[in-house]
């Protein structure tokens, strides 16, 4: 490995245990981070605040840096909405931005949508004993059928979307809904809070069947551009009649109502 390579590797190292210690502490961070290096994917118990209800992380993957984002660093501590009673929560990987809304918003139905086994199967773990959080296996997409998903190399937050090839289904292939299928086979008439992280597909859905938006009172939506260029230029296409914008790193929130002591 030359310098380059080598100073890269460190400072990706140094992330990953600053990540570690700002969810753990210092030193029992910097412990768990050589746990996760030796014993990939085993858990480790967390909370939300106060709630007594134990999440679950997976040591050696992104679990962690998924805590640290949502609920150390408030990814998702926006403004709006100033209330909420049904959140729609898709890409919710292991349940940790559904148990933060549910914690944030007491009472609110969250519906969690995801497609990857294995982080379906923590999610389902990290939400048996919080009934107000609904477990969904499925992929959210422009269009209705199966789609195959594909191990971007970025760990277990970054699986992206393709096109099944054929006809067999395998445990990485898994069905795709649209919103309005979505919204209707669960009988949301409205949602207060959709949140979307997904990798790129959402270039797609916000460029299909668009009448569900019309339930929606709020989104918060990380675009991945990156990935697959035209993601923020179809969003900001759909979501014209939302007038509140709010930035926090590369998510965003549009609403139909200014909050409270917001500025549109």
């Amino acid at each position: 490995m030359d310098s380059s390579g080598l100073i890269k590797t460190l400072e990706v190292e140094g992330r990953h245990l600053r990540c570690h210690q700002r969810v753990f502490g210092l030193a029992r961070g910097a412990a768990l981070e050589a746990v996760g290096r030796l014993h990939r994917g085993r858990h480790v118990e967390v909370h939300v605040g106060n709630d007594p209800r134990p999440l679950w992380l997976r040591l050696g993957t992104t679990d962690v840096a998924v805590f640290d984002e949502v609920v150390i660093r408030g990814e998702y501590d926006f403004a709006a909405p100033r209330s909420a009673s049904t959140i729609v929560d898709v890409g919710a990987n292991i349940g940790v931005t559904s148990a933060w809304y549910a914690a944030r918003y007491p009472g609110c139905r969250v519906l969690a949508v995801e497609p990857e086994p294995a982080n379906f199967a923590t999610l389902q773990r990290n939400v048996a004993n919080r009934p107000e959080v609904t477990p969904v296996r499925g992929a959210l997409c422009g269009s209705s059928g199966l789609v195959a998903l594909v191990d971007a190399g970025t760990g277990a937050w970054g699986f992206q979307l393709a096109a099944v090839n054929g006809s067999a289904q395998t445990d990485q292939t898994v069905r795709a809904v649209t919103l309005t299928e979505l919204f209707d086979e669960h009988n949301l008439d409205w949602v207060d809070l959709l949140k979307i992280d997904i990798e790129g597909a959402e270039r797609d859905v916000f460029m299909g069947d668009l009448a569900a938006l019309d339930r929606v009172g709020a989104i918060a939506v990380e675009l991945h551009d990156r990935f697959r260029p035209g993601c923020s230029r179809s969003f900001f296409r759909a979501v014209a009649d939302f007038p509140y914008e709010e930035w926090r790193g590369l998510t965003v929130v549009v609403a139909r109502e200014e909050p409270s002591g917001a500025r549109l």
